[in-house]
């Protein structure tokens, strides 16, 4: 019989660390599943999700908890049941990339994933940069987010409270719908 175990992790970024940690899974019996890595700031931060036989899995969370010894902050969070289905509120041909371009200023990401929970609409995946303007070398913020929505229909709902984020911060928002 199998466990679930969701494994957070970050370090200060170097050669051999996710090395360190498959191998600490490995070498306990444990399956890496699914992950999401990202550098950032000179940090390197990861989630994964391990399955394990639950009579190895002790044995894992010691081995996993001694990488604190070598610089990487771990959490694990023990028996996550891991879903094979998406919850019902999320269709799997119902996703939308939105990009978003401007001058940085605070309140962008607060501004967006508020709209988006009003209007009920999931997260699914996003990174954010600041990058140099080309000519002026300003800081421009750069998003990118993958969202799910419930329906078909909340499109142009999304479209028209974007034109008006948009236009509040002088920023451009892009939606795509993905269609499969």
């Amino acid at each position: 019989m199998l466990t679930n175990i969701i494994c957070t992790f970050i370090s200060t970024d170097r050669i051999g660390l996710i090395d360190d940690v498959a191998s600490c899974i490995s070498d306990c019996g444990g399956n890496w599943l699914e992950s999401n890595m990202s550098k950032l700031s000179g940090q390197f931060a990861g989630i994964v999700s391990i399955s394990v036989p639950i009579d190895k899995k002790e044995n894992l969370i010691k081995e996993l908890n001694k990488l604190n010894k070598n610089d990487i902050l771990i959490h694990l969070s023990e028996d996550i049941p891991i879903k094979d289905n998406m919850p019902e509120h999320i269709m799997a041909d119902n996703n939308i990339n939105i990009s978003v371009i401007g001058n940085d200023r605070p309140g962008i990401i607060q501004s967006i994933s508020h709209a988006l929970n009003i209007y009920e609409v999931n997260i699914h995946n996003m990174q954010t940069t600041l990058v140099s303007a080309p000519m002026s070398a300003e800081k421009l913020f750069n998003a990118e987010l993958m969202i799910e929505r419930k329906t078909p229909s909340d499109i142009e709902k999304l479209k028209e409270i974007f034109a008006k984020i948009s236009e509040d911060l002088s920023i451009n928002i892009d939606l795509n719908v993905i269609e499969k």
